[in-house]
């Protein structure tokens, strides 16, 4: 087991020792070569690319392991996908009406009778009827607290679970309390048991996209709890804040769920293509499974899709598609794109029973792609220079592109829209900033449009955006940016995938700005370490990193790195205050579905919060991935056959003074 890499007990590297890349042939040999040169070249270049990008990085670190500590704060990756309920009116709502709300709030409630029978709250209260009052006690905070909250923009609702309460009884117990929102009846516990809900009465808070940011109690029994950090109003205190509620778990005190109406379910109904399975292939699959698009195949149509039935049950039952390596237990991110346990099922059950079509009249309308830029016109459109031509057949190309960018002011950057020219065969992008005439000369010194990369590893330079099939462009947070000054240029480096043809790519980078400057500064924490010497047959390899940051700031993202060896990578954070926060975890790393992952709400990460990477490698002949047959000795370098590990926080800084401090500290984080 590797050591871990502790980043504040190395100095800065020099000016004197930065290694400039050099390209073979760029200038001319006249004596023989010398070993021992060549073996010093390579020393300097694997240094050069382990520490110029985000130095003081560790070599190594005398301490021994420092392991991770375990999760403490609420983060279960719960998502409500599956919300179609029906009012007391009968008026059906669904997820549909949440996006333009900041947050969803959902009480989950019982009948009358269920909050006068829970032994174990009698016990606590003393009696009957003091129980009774505490139960009913949230209910009361929640009409107050959707008074408050509602004109901030959120949304209420309450969700009855229980099976026997008519609509009547539900109308009845909302007037009671001075329920002003409406009230879902809930029957088959469908969405509570998507939420994870277990006792009424109980809230949940989702974000627009259905994911959970806070379970629990309303305000615990208000009188019970001296602090406020795992309730109701802190969390949306969070939110209003632009940040990640991180709620430490509060056992709720109620009553357990009623048993479920029995639903017919999928598995006793007739489903077909028009009317079940359709909306879900459109919906999470036909962004890149569509003509033009990077997918194979198409699964816009009955024929496309019913050809493949099997093979799709196959992909989604086993989660190799959508392709969404992060676990649901650490981080909650935006564009996830997880089916739920129920559109699994539908899709299993139309392969098993013969993937009808249906009923012509049970197809909804077809999808609608946005055309042209997702973000509207953008304020600068920046091109390749020059078509660039991927071959047929051969491995995978990484080709860097220099955009000059001929700026005649210093501009800020609140967004960035990457466009492919060709789908086809454009993998993922990566978009730097340039300063100085480097990658120029690179650019120069190999014939045709741009020059070989590494998948980026050797350009070194500020990350400006990413770009991955399925990636929803959007706005950084609000005041937030990168700056981009007179001198500026853009390096594009996009990694294409050969689809067997000629093929020719000119893709596009849409800027949109701000009118003035960012009032809250952008930067990146780099977790990495070079201290890679993977010995062959070795099954469970583990590298730890460790990190403490000096400075507050907001954790917004993450691009985590690795190759073909890595199997497993996880992130958590040590908060001062003693909780543990997850924020990634990728059980099965794939070296060709590397992403860059945005959370929904940004993470409060205080000055003196300690970051904790750790990573997995496989170098065995069982790892199906191992690029060496036998496995051989794998050590830290920018090529396929070798390894890195790395795990750039994105962050907004707290102050302009705490951004000085992480920017002194890694000057060339990504």
């Amino acid at each position: 087991m590797e050591r871990p890499t502790d980043t504040d007990r190395v100095p800065l590297l020099s000016r004197r020792f930065r290694f400039k890349i050099r390209e073979s042939g760029s200038e001319t040999q006249t004596t023989p070569p010398n070993p021992m040169r060549r073996k010093v070249r390579r020393l300097g270049l694997l240094l050069a690319l382990g520490l110029a990008a985000a130095v003081p990085y560790a070599l190594n670190a005398t301490k021994a392991p420092e392991k991770a500590p375990l999760p403490t704060a609420l983060n279960d990756g719960r998502r409500v996908k599956e919300f179609a309920l029906k009012d007391v009116d009968g008026i059906v709502h669904s997820a549909a009406e949440w996006s333009e709300h900041r947050g969803v709030v959902l009480l989950f409630l019982g009948s009358e009778g269920s909050y006068q029978t829970p032994p174990d709250l009698v016990s606590v209260a003393g009696n009957r009827d003091s129980a009774t009052v505490a139960l009913e006690s949230p209910v009361r905070d929640i009409a107050r607290l959707s008074q408050i909250y509602g004109t901030k923009g959120f949304a209420f609702f309450g969700v009855h679970t229980d099976p026997a309460i008519s609509s009547e009884a539900a109308a009845q117990h909302a007037e009671k309390h001075g329920l002003r929102f409406p009230i879902l009846l809930d029957p088959h516990q469908t969405v509570a048991s998507e939420a994870g809900v277990t006792t009424t009465p109980e809230a949940v808070l989702l974000s627009p996209d259905g994911h959970v940011l806070y379970r629990g109690a309303v305000d615990w029994l208000g009188d019970r709890r001296n602090d406020r950090q795992g309730d109701l109003v802190t969390a949306l205190e969070a939110v209003l804040a632009e940040e990640m509620p991180n709620a430490t778990p509060v056992e709720v005190v109620g009553a357990a769920l009623p048993s479920p109406k029995t639903a017919s379910g999928v598995d006793s109904t007739r489903v077909t293509f028009n009317k079940d399975v359709a909306p879900i292939l459109w919906k999470n699959c036909a962004g890149c499974h569509r003509p033009g698009e990077v997918g194979p195949f198409s699964l816009l149509s009955y024929r496309d899709a019913s050809k493949r039935a099997e093979f799709l049950k196959e992909v989604t039952d086993s989660r190799r598609m959508p392709p969404w390596k992060p676990d649901h237990s650490h981080g909650i991110f935006l564009d996830d794109l997880r089916l739920s346990e129920q559109e699994m099922a539908t899709i299993a059950r139309w392969a098993d029973t013969g993937a009808e079509e249906g009923d012509a009249r049970d197809l909804p309308a077809p999808p609608s792609f946005t055309k042209g830029w997702g973000l509207g016109q953008p304020d600068l459109v920046l091109k390749m220079p020059e078509p660039f031509t991927v071959v047929p057949g051969g491995e995978d190309v990484y080709q860097s592109f220099v955009i000059p960018l001929n700026l005649d002011q210093e501009r800020t950057v609140a967004g960035v829209e990457f466009r492919p020219g060709n789908r086809r065969v454009v993998h993922h992008a990566r978009i730097f900033i340039d300063h100085g005439d480097e990658m120029k000369k690179r650019d120069l010194a190999e014939p045709g449009p741009g020059f070989k990369s590494w998948g980026g590893v050797d350009i070194q330079r500020p990350g400006l955006a990413e770009w991955i099939p399925g990636t929803t462009p959007r706005l950084w947070p609000k005041g937030t940016g990168k700056t981009l000054d007179t001198t500026a240029n853009l390096i594009l480096m996009v990694h294409y995938h050969p689809s067997g043809k000629r093929e020719i790519d000119q893709s596009t980078i849409g800027l949109y700005f701000r009118d003035s400057p960012p009032t809250r500064l952008m930067a990146s924490v780099p977790l990495w370490s070079t201290r890679i010497d993977i010995p062959p047959g070795e099954p469970n390899h583990k590298i730890s990193v460790v990190a403490t940051l000096p400075a507050n700031m907001h954790a917004y993202g993450l691009i985590p790195h690795g190759h073909n060896l890595m199997r497993e990578l996880k992130l958590v954070a040590q908060i001062p205050d003693g909780r543990v926060v997850p924020m990634l975890w990728i059980k099965d790393w794939d070296f060709n579905w590397q992403g860059q992952y945005q959370y929904v709400l940004p993470i409060k990460l205080p000055k003196g919060t300690k970051l904790y990477l750790d990573a997995v490698y496989d170098n065995s002949a069982q790892n199906p991935s191992n690029p060496n047959s036998p496995p051989k000795r794998v050590k830290f370098g920018p090529g396929s056959a070798d390894e890195m590990l790395g795990c750039h926080v994105q962050v907004i800084a707290d102050s302009p003074e705490d951004c000085r401090v992480i920017k002194k500290k890694w000057p060339l984080a990504l």
